[in-house]
């Protein structure tokens, strides 16, 4: 069904021997994360606009690590890097706010909620195989962060797509206070006339 993990077998260079690891190919945890995320940004805008003093706001992220496929291949195809035996790990790069729609098979995923101003983390939730023996970063991912695990890139990773969302939500908080003020000052401008 939808919610199955899909095992993907890989060719180890000793004797052959076989790794597997688990493809999340469910919509409904990549949904849920994002919807979560955006729970999470959403209650802090709600949180600053009704006034009620806050130490920072919270935004939400999601990064994911995914297959690379070739436009011709599939995971399912014998021309996928994968079917060959002798293969030892995934291709695999990391994305920002993965889609279903776009991105079926998805090895790995992190939600996080982020304080940036006090570079903290408050949330934190990952489903997937992050173990960076099976997996095979592009070369724009392995050149971040040398030495650090595949979890801490997804949750760097996850972090960025915070910061962007926060870049969202001061913008519209700052709209909504400026609307605010020129309704006080129509108000206030009324009550003199």
């Amino acid at each position: 069904g939808e919610d199955d993990d899909a095992p993907i077998e890989t060719g180890g260079a000793l004797g052959g021997d076989k790794m597997t690891t688990t493809i999340t190919t469910t919509t409904t945890t990549t949904t849920t994360m994002s919807i979560l995320s955006g729970c999470m940004t959403v209650a802090s805008a709600a949180i600053a606009d009704a006034g009620i003093d806050i130490a920072d706001l919270v935004s939400g992220g999601v990064a994911a690590i995914v297959p690379r496929l070739s436009s011709s291949s599939s995971l399912d195809s014998p021309h996928h890097p994968n079917a060959n035996a002798n293969v030892e790990k995934i291709p695999a790069e990391i994305i920002l706010d993965p889609c279903p729609s776009e991105h079926s098979h998805i090895l790995a995923i992190c939600v996080i909620g982020y304080l940036r101003s006090r570079d903290q983390i408050t949330e934190i939730w990952t489903r997937g195989n992050v173990d960076s023996g099976l997996l095979l970063l592009s070369d724009d991912t392995e050149g971040k962060g040398k030495g650090d695990s595949t979890f801490e890139m997804l949750m760097d990773k996850a972090v960025e797509a915070a910061v962007e969302a926060r870049r969202v939500l001061e913008a519209a908080l700052m709209e909504a206070a400026e609307f605010k003020l020129r309704k006080r000052d129509a108000e206030e401008a009324g009550l003199k006339g």
